[in-house]
Order: structure tokens, then C-alpha cells, then sequence
């Protein structure tokens, strides 16, 4: 069996940090992408002086997808369970929580991964599907039940 291709391409990698900016917390906190064997995008780290990364402790891990659509074009959101699963166990491992953040053309949206109630499905990419393996179990959410605003995530618990 030959391993699957990858197909994240240098524009995924732009999308990535456009999406990161949009969350609006570059001054506080810095993103260090991760080996692709860790199956997630980026950890999340507070920003310290002259961004120095070695020996920071990670806050979070973060799984990040665009979509060209709006927000609002659906009602529910899905990705694949097998992503969601080696997220899950790289966080309950390490006792940090997993991001996830979705970039449409119109918004950014973040939810935490283990507050999200899911449905598990089969589905996955049929449209356009690459290999065999884009048919698959999902985990598919409510949108608005799901996500908030990076301003409202990352503001939560505190007095204003």
C-alpha cells in the first residue's frame, strides 16, 4: 500500500495564516505549525519577547479549515472523524484543549473540539474526491450552536 499523497499546497499554507490573523490575537499569542505527523495545524503559545518559541508551553492545538463559501451558506459543518480523533487523543494526552477554526470568505469562527455535540456520519468529499480515502466517517455539528466570533472565544470569562 503506498502512503496518500498530501495535498496541502503553499495557498492552503497562505490560507492557514490568513486565517490565523483573522483571529485577532497575534500580539498575545504566537502559532508554531506542526509536523505533519501530528495530524494538526498549529499549538498555540502565549508571545513572548523576540517570539522566541523554545521552551514555551503550549496553550492549545489547533486544527484550521477554509471554506470559500459564507458562513451562513450552511447550517452544518463536517470534518472527517479520523482528524478529530488524533486531536482528541494529542489533547487528552497532554491535557490541553483542541481548537478548531474555520475561515469562510465572510468570517472566522473558533469552537473548542470537546464542547462541540457531533453527529457522526458517513460522507466526506464527493464533489471533487481525490482518492478512495475522501469517503469516510464524519463528525458533523451545528454551525451557530457550534462556533463563536474570535473576539467572543477568546474574551470568554472575562469581566468587561
Amino acid at each position: 500500500m503506498t502512503p496518500r499523497e498530501s495535498f496541502e499546497t503553499k495557498k492552503d499554507l497562505s490560507n492557514e495564516q490568513d486565517a490565523l490573523e483573522s483571529l485577532g490575537v497575534s500580539e498575545r499569542y504566537s502559532f508554531m505549525k506542526l509536523p505533519v505527523s501530528y495530524r494538526l495545524d498549529y499549538a498555540m503559545i502565549r508571545k513572548r519577547p523576540g517570539d522566541q518559541w523554545f521552551g514555551a508551553n503550549i496553550l492549545s492545538f489547533i486544527e484550521i479549515k477554509c471554506r470559500s463559501g459564507k458562513s451562513t451558506d450552511k447550517v452544518e459543518f463536517s470534518i472527517s472523524a479520523l482528524k478529530i480523533t488524533h486531536g482528541m487523543l494529542l489533547c487528552k494526552a497532554t491535557s490541553k484543549p483542541f481548537l478548531l477554526v474555520i475561515k469562510w470568505s465572510d468570517e472566522t469562527l473558533v469552537g473548542n473540539v470537546a464542547e462541540i455535540d457531533w453527529k457522526v456520519q458517513m460522507g466526506g468529499r464527493v464533489k471533487s474526491q481525490r482518492d478512495s480515502a475522501d469517503i469516510e466517517p464524519m463528525l458533523t455539528c451545528n454551525i451557530e450552536k457550534s462556533f463563536l466570533t474570535p473576539e467572543a472565544f477568546f474574551n470568554r470569562g472575562k469581566k468587561q
